[in-house]
């Protein structure tokens, strides 16, 4: 659950400011994600434990009314079986703890199902895991943080996602805001400028790139077509305020598609 406060200005160390509209919208990186996939027409299972609190309720909500499917979330300690198996694919961000990350990506990789990882919060990934990754996406500075690269272009982010892929992952998307995305595999590497829109809020953007990629892989798109539909989705998200709230639905998406007359996937 994201706690928000409209400001003028970012406090400064030990400054206070006076705060403006406050709002409590559902949020989180995995959640958000969870939600993109869903609105977007994908059948979404969230796996997850949480507390017994008002942010538990209202998230459980939330996902109720969006169609995010909670039947593996738990309020206690128990586990769950079966889900990854028969999934077509598995998306995890490092907001949990690493061990579980590396189960997740094993039992994925395990089963033959495409493991995406959005390494946000950035740090340090072993060989290991990276090996069991079909699809990474860092931004500029994850990927400074997993690769020691300075991402400030398409070539710099050329240079960063060829460390990653000879770390084992199949495919590498660098997302770099307005600017757009580097994806590269084995055999190619192209950018891909992002659509130009009135940004609002840039909160989740990279989330609700990730849930479309997650939603259009499964539909049956190749890693290029899914992240072409990602990046729309993504700068869709960034024209409205929140996290959860801003995700675009599928007809969201294929209007902007064709009020802006694109071409290709």
């Amino acid at each position: 659950m994201d706690l928000v406060v409209k400001a003028q200005a970012i406090p400064r160390l030990g400054e206070t400011v006076l705060g403006g509209e406050f709002l409590m919208v559902p949020g989180g990186k995995g959640a958000n994600q969870a939600v993109a996939a869903a609105r977007l027409g994908g059948d979404v299972y969230f796996v997850a434990r949480v507390g017994d609190d008002l942010f538990a309720d209202k998230s459980l909500e939330n996902f109720a009314e969006v169609g995010v499917r909670t039947e593996f979330v738990r309020r206690t300690p128990q586990t769950a079986s079966g889900v990854i198996a028969s999934a077509k694919a598995v998306v995890a961000q490092l907001e949990i703890p690493a061990a579980t990350v590396e189960r997740a990506a094993e039992l994925a990789h395990r089963s033959g199902v495409p493991f995406i990882l959005d390494p946000a919060p950035a740090r340090a990934l072993s060989d290991e895991l990276l090996s069991k990754t079909f699809v990474i996406k860092p931004n500029e500075t994850e990927a400074r943080v997993l690769t020691g690269i300075e991402v400030t272009d398409a070539d710099s982010a050329r240079r960063a996602a060829a460390v990653l892929l000879g770390r084992g992952v199949r495919h590498v998307i660098i997302t770099m805001g307005s600017a757009g995305y580097l994806r590269a595999d084995a055999d190619s590497a192209e950018f891909v400028a992002a659509p130009k829109v009135k940004a609002v809020d840039s909160t989740a953007a990279g989330d609700a790139f990730t849930g479309a990629l997650a939603a259009a892989l499964t539909r049956g798109r190749t890693v290029r077509e899914a992240a072409v539909y990602a990046g729309r989705a993504a700068a869709l998200s960034v024209t409205k305020m929140g996290a959860q709230p801003s995700m675009p639905t599928a007809g969201d998406v294929a209007a902007f598609e064709k009020q802006h007359s694109f071409e290709g996937a």
